[in-house]
């Protein structure tokens, strides 16, 4: 559950976030998504207030109300945490295969740098930046963020597809 958040020492809005559900954790939210039908897409910049793009959240972890208890039916252990991913605005959002954990009742502080990946065109695959009828679904589910398919996205479905 979000307690609280700031960007660049400003409060945020609920209309700076969308939530979806992850099948391995649960509720989720995004922050700063590309949104349709917005001005400028709704997106805050890095440098908004003259900040650095300080995101600072503080989140009150309780397992039972993300994941379903499968202990009892499985006999796994779910430790409690909080998973982290950091991407483009455009890019949907990969949780299951791009996430870093974070333990409760500690601090983390996160820097990243950004890194795009360029795949071969036809005839080395038939991966496009054309969002296939077959998955349009999927991503209406994200409210109404304006998600852009990718060659990653792509490459992830074919590994996933044909392993």
């Amino acid at each position: 559950m979000l307690m609280s958040c700031f960007f660049n020492g400003v409060p945020c809005k609920s209309t700076n976030f969308i939530t979806f559900e992850s099948p391995s954790y649960g509720g989720c939210y995004a922050f700063n998504a590309m949104m349709k039908n917005l001005p400028n897409g709704g997106t805050r910049d890095s440098n908004e207030g003259g900040g650095d793009g300080i995101l600072e959240l503080r989140l009150y972890a309780h397992s039972h109300q993300y994941v379903p208890n499968l202990s009892d039916v499985f006999d796994i252990h779910i430790a409690v945490g909080i998973m982290i991913m950091v991407h483009d605005n455009t890019q949907l959002s990969l949780i299951d295969i791009a996430d870093m954990a974070s333990g409760p009742g500690r601090k983390h502080k996160l820097s990243f740098t950004r890194k795009k990946s360029y795949f071969l065109s036809l005839p080395y695959a038939k991966c496009t930046n054309q969002i296939p009828l077959a998955m349009q679904a999927m991503f209406n589910l994200f409210q109404d963020a304006d998600y852009a398919y990718s060659q990653l996205l792509c490459f992830t479905n074919c590994i996933q597809s044909y392993t």
